[in-house]
């Protein structure tokens, strides 16, 4: 009876079930349906209890084959449980890759552009795309070096308004450009407009359109031109 019961789900009944074979006088044909009625229970139940497994095996006095079988059954038992275990624990985020993105604010509509040539990356939170426009009330200097320290990418959007901004010069360029030195941040950089970027530390690194600024494309050809450097920032991100 316990072990139909315990074929139904009811766990609590599996010491009761082997406290009761045990205190009985067992003759052969009570042993044989024992065995099969503890076999069947654990081939459907849901819920293992080795240790009783192991109790009710040894009192069964079971075969040498039988045994066998047993063990097989508690080593797959035993393998189920750990499959569940790391089913169950929650996967570890995929790291996000963190975008800087150096500009003037007198050229916001390329940065606007280039945000939404790259929405699809953001929203599938594959890409973390940090700009100015993300400060919040506070100690903006602060935010912006946490911003640069944790980036893995710096994208510059270059032109005459970038070079004469001091903030850009003293410290954005120059602070992102020692961490692509120390920890590989990857530097990319458009040109916007024609500027004396040749007189600026970028000249040391290789631009997406140095030879031609993009205000002198036509609409087309700058699309082109966006998009090229955000499928760079997909490559990156190792997507298709």
């Amino acid at each position: 009876m316990y072990a139909a019961i315990i074929r139904a789900g009811d766990q609590t009944k599996t010491t009761h079930l082997h406290e009761t074979l045990q205190a009985v006088e067992v003759f052969p044909l009570v042993r044989s349906v024992w065995k099969i009625e503890i076999l069947d229970s654990f081939r459907t139940t849901t819920i293992f209890d080795p240790r009783a497994f192991n109790l009710w095996r040894v009192a069964s006095r079971l075969s040498d084959r039988s045994l066998q079988y047993f063990d097989a059954v508690l080593s797959s038992s035993k393998r189920n449980e750990s499959a569940i275990n790391t089913l169950s624990t929650p996967a570890a985020s995929p790291k996000r890759l963190k975008l800087f993105v150096s500009y003037s604010r007198r050229d916001v509509a390329w940065l606007e552009r280039f945000q939404r040539m790259m929405s699809p990356l953001i929203r599938s939170e594959r890409l973390d795309l940090w700009d100015d426009t993300k400060i919040q009330p506070g100690k903006w200097r602060d935010q912006i070096a946490k911003a640069m320290s944790e980036a893995h990418v710096a994208l510059f959007l270059v032109s005459e308004n970038f070079l004469a901004s001091d903030f850009i010069m003293r410290h954005e360029l120059p602070d992102l450009l020692r961490y692509a030195d120390e920890r590989a941040v990857t530097v990319l950089w458009i040109l916007l407009d024609d500027c004396l970027w040749e007189d600026s530390a970028l000249k040391e690194y290789q631009g997406e359109n140095a030879g031609r600024a993009i205000s002198a494309m036509t609409p087309s050809e700058q699309t082109q031109t966006i998009k090229k450097i955000c499928v760079k920032v997909r490559d990156l991100l190792g997507g298709d």
